[in-house]
This record gives C-alpha cells, sequence and structure tokens, in this order.
C-alpha cells in the first residue's frame, strides 16, 4: 500500500494517496504488527503525508508529518530519511525561518549523502546552495557547486539537468566575486 501510495502521489493524485495510507493504517491496526515494522511503515506513511501536505500547501502540516517521519524512520531507512529531510527543508525554508531552513537544509544533504542516491545528493546540494546564496555565504556556495559539479561529473553525469541548477549557481556567485 506504501508503494502505491508514493506511484499516486507522484503522478499527481494526492486523494488517491491519502486513501491509500487510510488504507494502510486500517491494515496495520488488524495484523498487530511488531513495532519495528509498524513504525517503519509509519514512518513512510507520514513521508508521503507531508508532500500530500506539501502539495496542499499546508507548511505547517508539512514541517509535523516531515518531522514526524525522522522520529519513526530508523537510521537504516536511509532514502525515506533522505526524502522527508528534504521535505522539512522545503518547508521550513518556505515558513520563512531562514536560519532554521539552513540548519535543515545541511541535515538533509548529510541525509541525503548517508543515502548514497546521487541524484537525492545534487537535489539537496541545489537547495543548501541556494539557502547559503539568500544568506549571502558565497564563499560556502562556491565550494558547494564545486564539489557537486564534480562528483557528478567523476560519474559521467554532467549532463543532468540539475546539475546545470549547480553550474549557474556557481556561475552568478562567480561573477558576483570575480
Amino acid at each position: 500500500c506504501i508503494l502505491k501510495a508514493w506511484r499516486f502521489l507522484t503522478a499527481g493524485r494526492a486523494k488517491e494517496a491519502g486513501n491509500c495510507l487510510t488504507d494502510t493504517g486500517r491494515l496495520m491496526v488488524s495484523l498487530k504488527m511488531e513495532a519495528q515494522a509498524f513504525d517503519r511503515i509509519t514512518g513512510r506513511s507520514l513521508v508521503i503525508q507531508a508532500f500530500i501536505e506539501s502539495f496542499e500547501g499546508n507548511l505547517k502540516g508539512t514541517i509535523e508529518h516531515a518531522a514526524a517521519a525522522l522520529v519513526k524512520l530508523s537510521p537504516t531507512d536511509k532514502v525515506w530519511r533522505a526524502i522527508a529531510s528534504i521535505a522539512l527543508g522545503d518547508s521550513v525554508g518556505m515558513s520563512g525561518n531562514m536560519d532554521k531552513a539552513l540548519e535543515k537544509r545541511f541535515e538533509a544533504l548529510d541525509d541525503c549523502e548517508k543515502a548514497g542516491n546521487l541524484y537525492l545528493i545534487l537535489l539537496s546540494s541545489v537547495k543548501l546552495a541556494v539557502t547559503l546564496r539568500l544568506r549571502g555565504n558565497l564563499s560556502q556556495v562556491r565550494e558547494l557547486c564545486l564539489k557537486y559539479v564534480s562528483l557528478a561529473e567523476g560519474r559521467h553525469l554532467s549532463g543532468l539537468p540539475i546539475v546545470g541548477w549547480l553550474k549557474s549557481i556557481l556561475a552568478e556567485v562567480l561573477a558576483e566575486t570575480g
């Protein structure tokens, strides 16, 4: 049910995703699962719910669900934790708390690196670079962009659009700093 909910969500069908999560909750109660499995499924359900809240423009709900997911998810559930961290960083940033957003962006990048998912790493690095740039930390932006552009080039993925975003942020910073 969790994967079905995720597929619905990524297809833009948030209502159907929410229905799957409701069904998942009912099923979990009826199966009387062991605590670890219950927490894993609950954590993943909370990640999906965070994105549903995000699609609906509910920042508070996104923050609450993403933070709750990080509590429930095991440190070994690395990809789901990374996705939850990205959602949390996005929603905190959109809420206007830039100090907290910066903290959450660093945590998200750390979680993405632990997951080892290159696309999530690049996505998180772009989001961190934008936040750092907004805060005027241009030298950190330059170092971050160089590091992750180099990582992508080393894996022959420099043609990805997300790498282009990093390159454009780097170019802006280089133009500003000389």
